[in-house]
């Protein structure tokens, strides 16, 4: 169900697709500069694949704030899409990530199979060097794991690499201040990346919960006044952070903060689009589920847009 929601996306970069390729300006990738080959290549599973110029089985759009879509297809071979959000200029952005955090997901196809990068916040990632509306160049890496009918296994897409032109629809502004979040942290010593991302202040509560294919991550702090310290309590006011998953199984339930001593959040920032901040925890097992021992959080950071000023 979660790769549906690209399905009306895919749609208009098919008609961007048709119409890239029928240019006439003598450029066959699409608007943009003049100088040099184009290119969108790769290894898939050690084996090369690359789309260029000569061809011109490839496009990337930039239709909404932040919104870059990069398709490219061999024929009769396999076809990479990517699409992203919130993508407010270079850098390195996850691969393996919902709505809402900037970055996005990888689709690799050979029909009638397909492979998607799960949402595990860290399934790759994509490295912009040069962006700009009629422009693009940069490198990329993905594991993307079968769906549907697809047979079972992954996919290694490695030494991903793209020098683009970008076909622009209309004028568009910058990304919203408000339109992507952010959770990162350490969970049990390994990295952990949010790949979807909510938070709401509602009247006296700050919720932020976070997860990825694997983890769920809750924190609710009971009678937030704003930027400081709160430490996690079980009593008044009710302040903790819950954890399900065990990085395998994500339905593995439930780790819990219990007493002022297993944790806090510092709340450095917020303004009426964005809170930032940090948090650290040590969540003990609940006696009523299947989960057991501790789980232990350290250089937890988020910095999350909020859709509903505070």
């Amino acid at each position: 169900m979660r790769a549906s929601r690209w399905l009306p996306l895919v749609s208009l970069l098919v008609a961007l697709f048709v119409l890239a390729c029928g240019g006439s300006d003598g450029d066959p990738a699409g608007p943009g500069p003049a100088d040099g080959p184009r290119f969108f290549r790769a290894k898939i599973d050690g084996a090369d694949w690359s789309v260029s110029s000569t061809n011109v089985a490839f496009a990337a759009s930039h239709t909404s704030p932040g919104l870059y879509v990069l398709i490219g297809q061999v024929e009769g071979g396999h076809r990479i899409q990517i699409v992203l959000s919130s993508i407010t200029g270079p850098g390195t952005y996850p691969l393996g990530v919902g709505a809402g955090p900037r970055g996005g997901n990888a689709t690799l196809s050979l029909s009638p199979s397909t492979w998607l990068t799960p949402l595990s916040g860290a399934a790759g990632s994509i490295t912009f060097t040069a962006l700009s509306d009629t422009h693009m160049v940069g490198t990329f890496a993905f594991t993307a794991a079968a769906v549907g009918g697809t047979p079972a296994g992954t996919k290694e897409v490695t030494e991903g690499e793209f020098d683009l032109a970008v076909t622009t629809i209309g004028t568009i502004g910058p990304v919203p201040d408000n339109a992507w979040s952010e959770v990162r942290t350490t969970i049990a010593g390994a990295a952990w990346n949010g790949a979807t991302v909510s938070t709401l202040i509602n009247g006296p509560t700050l919720s932020i919960v976070a997860g990825t294919d694997t983890r769920t991550l809750t924190i609710n702090i009971g009678e937030f006044t704003g930027p400081g310290t709160y430490e996690f309590s079980e009593t008044s006011p009710p302040r903790s952070m819950t954890v399900i998953g065990d990085g395998i199984d994500p339905l593995v339930c439930c780790w819990r903060t219990a007493g002022a001593t297993t944790g806090r959040v510092v709340v450095e920032s917020l303004s009426s689009t964005r809170i930032t901040g940090t948090f650290e925890a040590v969540a003990e097992a609940s006696k009523f589920g299947t989960a057991t021992g501790t789980v232990t959080l350290v250089g937890g950071t988020f910095s999350n847009g909020l859709l509903t000023p505070p």
